[in-house]
């Protein structure tokens, strides 16, 4: 006798297996739809900022070089500018990450980044209500995906798809 144990793997095993990755894939690519649809919408949301940057650029130029050291039109302009540029670099921020969470899903690599996408987009949620409808549209559909990606990825299906997928590379 052998001292290696044999697997007993039945047929019907290896087809429910078969199964539930093939159900696991299609969730993954429905995921990776949103997560592409999110980053679309992040990228028009993150237009509107660049409203605000051109008001605070309007308002620093037609600040009048008074005689105060902190000119209050100045100061204000400024601000505008620098909330803008912060809003706008954060939205950007965010489409990129929901771009490569699309790729990761679509490749069925990166595990633990799409946990991270995930808690992004849980992130942006308050951030979209800043902007304007299409801000908020684009958190709205981002916390839906990144809720629904954390129940998913917590699946055994998922597990043993995203392993499934490391073991071929």
């Amino acid at each position: 006798m052998s001292d290696q144990p044999t697997l007993d793997v039945s047929a019907q095993d290896l087809a429910e297996r078969e199964q539930i990755l093939e159900t696991s894939g299609k969730y993954a690519r429905y995921l990776a739809i949103g997560h592409y649809l999110t980053a679309v919408f992040q990228l028009v949301a993150s237009l509107i900022p660049g409203l605000f940057i051109a008001m605070g650029i309007s308002v620093l130029v037609g600040a009048s070089p008074g005689s105060p050291p902190a000119n209050p039109d100045a100061v204000l302009g400024a601000f505008i500018t620098i909330f803008g540029g912060v809003m706008c670099a954060l939205t950007l921020a965010a489409a990129i990450v929901n771009l490569v969470a699309g790729a990761k899903y679509s490749s069925r690599s990166g595990r633990t980044f799409l946990y991270v996408a995930a808690g992004i987009n849980f992130v942006f949620m308050p951030i979209g209500f800043f902007l304007h409808i299409c801000g908020w549209f684009a958190s709205t559909i981002g916390l839906v995906v990144g809720i629904l990606g954390l129940v998913y990825l917590a699946t055994p299906g998922a597990k043993a798809l995203f392993l499934a997928e490391d073991d071929l590379e």
